[in-house]
């Protein structure tokens, strides 16, 4: 018996044998129902090569992931995204022992729902899992999720709920990281979570959060987002109140913002000011600068997106540095997107990386999505 089954994981001709039997189920799937878009996406990770290790569910030392996966397919009165993943792996401890690549299958979705509910009218149901088996660690990595949106009146309500023992980014490379995939909420996403307290490898999370957006006047907007979780078995809490005043300047907003946030017996407050640029027509651009008090004392912070859309295509670049607890912390993203003959082929670069680190982890992305001809 080999060492991957002596450790419960598939022998090779196994994995080739779940590999075949996912991409027969897309196609099966794919048969009575109605998908919109076809996605094919290649991601690759090089992981720091010096510094401090600042995540448990770490980039292996290389690795690189092929997805393909149907997307806005009908179910009843449902919309669906289905993906397949098979990706190959060269862990540094695991290529130190001269045990080569280490392969991973795994599978995902999500859905979304409109329905009515009593007096808030319509209301956006949304939810989906993912799966991977891989060698290392030896138990199989999963997520799961599930949440609502509706509107009251003047109040917006956003409640959602997850759990899992792996980062959305590890699991689901280049998906919008749920339940929060517009990013409305400036709380800290869960990979950047994972990241600064450093979860052991595995270790479970779950929790919740809970949006409200209530309009005093046309031009004025409260916004409340609290979220509760436990990381590894200890509470985390956060919470943040933010002010947004519109149309201070043409197709410019301006916001005010208070946070707080506490885990492990350590405590940080922080005070933002923003600026959100919104175009008719176009993409929406955000630079928010912080200031946060925390047990190393008190640090600045920044969180920006810019967007710029043109002839050519859309460029979005991300960047978000906010050290005040945890291990300082930043990431950054950019990424652009242009229609092709073939489809719409989207381009990724990212790293994160803490304080001292020398080369922290990077990751690129290419995906390619093309319509699918409707009967």
């Amino acid at each position: 018996m080999t060492r991957a089954c002596s450790r419960g994981y598939p022998s090779a001709d196994r994995q080739r044998a779940l590999v075949a039997a996912l991409t027969i189920a897309l196609c099966v799937v794919a048969g009575p129902v109605r998908a919109q878009r076809l996605s094919v996406a290649l991601d690759g990770a090089v992981a720091a090569g010096a510094g401090p290790r600042v995540s448990s569910t770490a980039t292996p030392a290389a690795a690189a992931t092929v997805t393909v996966g149907l997307e806005a397919l009908r179910v009843g009165d449902a919309e669906v995204d289905a993906w397949a993943r098979l990706g190959l792996a060269a862990a540094g401890a695991r290529a130190a022992a001269g045990r080569g690549l280490a392969p991973a299958v795994g599978v995902g979705t999500a859905w979304r729902r409109v329905t009515t509910f009593g007096p808030l009218g319509n209301v956006i149901l949304e939810g989906g899992g993912s799966f991977r088996l891989a060698p290392e660690p030896a138990l199989p990595l999963a997520r799961a999720w599930f949440g609502a949106r509706g509107t009251l009146g003047a109040v917006a309500l956003s409640l959602a709920a997850e759990a899992g023992n792996v980062a959305p980014g590890a699991l689901d490379p280049g998906r919008p990281p749920p339940p929060d995939p517009r990013r409305q909420a400036s709380l800290r996403e869960l990979d950047a979570l994972r990241a600064r307290f450093a979860l052991p490898s595995a270790a479970w999370d779950a929790g919740g959060r809970l949006g409200l957006t209530y309009r005093v006047d046309r031009d004025v907007s409260l916004s409340i987002d609290a979220s509760a979780r436990r990381l590894d078995g200890a509470p985390y809490l956060a919470a943040q109140v933010a002010l947004r005043r519109a149309r201070i300047e043409v197709d410019l907003d301006g916001s005010l913002a208070v946070q707080a946030e506490t885990f492990r017996g350590a405590a940080a407050f922080a005070v933002g000011f923003g600026a959100f640029h919104a175009p008719r027509r176009g993409p929406a651009s955000l630079g928010r600068v912080w200031l946060g008090a925390g047990p190393g004392g008190v640090r600045p912070g920044v969180e920006a997106l810019w967007a710029q859309r043109t002839s050519v295509g859309e460029l979005r670049v991300r960047a978000d540095w906010r050290p005040w607890l945890g291990p300082e912390a930043w990431q950054a993203e950019a990424s652009f997107e242009h229609a092709t003959s073939v489809g719409a082929l989207r381009w990724t670069l990212g790293a994160r990386g803490a304080a001292g680190t020398v080369s922290p982890p990077w990751r690129l992305g290419v995906a390619l999505t093309r319509p699918l001809a409707q009967p």
